[in-house]
């Protein structure tokens, strides 16, 4: 299934440019500021796919906008490399729900992870999983994109990486986001 939707997202980026991928790689590994845990940071992905869009005029089919695009640019080309699927059985998803989270976050385990970009099948009745990776902002964020399968839609969560609990890193991601959305 995940195949199938990381298909279907590299052809709207091919839309762009039919090696968007490969230019996104070249920028990332020529940029010497990257930190080693994100490959594609968004920002990056934003100069290509803004430029791209610039040139197409925003053709029908393409994106809602160059943040989207960057983003699914980051995420989709991150997970290609490795292919990284979680199948987790009920047990172990039945106790992870039922879990409470308190206290810090554990930021460290986050810098050491597998690969760059995992995909984690998880089913509920409105998603089928998500996509998990390091995003490179002003602090560093788990950036998690649910995904909805019909229409296929990303519904995004970024959570702000630091000393802190996970509901402070979710208030530090809101806070974030408003500010940045008044300043677009």
């Amino acid at each position: 299934m995940v195949e199938k939707i990381v298909n279907k997202l590299s052809d709207s980026l091919k839309k762009l440019s039919p090696n968007i991928f490969e230019e996104a790689y070249s920028a990332a590994l020529a940029d010497k500021d990257r930190p080693s845990w994100c490959l594609l940071p968004a920002g990056t992905c934003m100069k290509i796919v803004y430029e791209h869009l610039q040139g197409l005029r925003r053709q029908t089919g393409l994106f809602d906008g160059v943040m989207y695009g960057a983003h699914m640019l980051s995420c989709i080309g991150a997970w290609r490399l490795t292919k990284d699927i979680i199948r987790l059985d009920e047990t172990v998803k039945d106790t992870i729900i039922s879990t409470q989270f308190t206290g810090d976050l554990p930021v460290d385990l986050f810098f050491h992870m597998p690969s760059w970009c995992m995909y984690v099948e998880f089913m509920t009745p409105e998603y089928i999983g998500f996509f998990f990776l390091l995003e490179n902002a002003e602090e560093p964020e788990l950036r998690i994109w649910w995904v909805k399968p019909e229409p296929l839609e990303f519904v995004s969560i970024p959570i702000r990486l630091g000393n802190w609990t996970l509901q402070e890193a979710v208030k530090k991601a809101n806070e974030y986001a408003r500010r940045y959305s008044r300043s677009s």
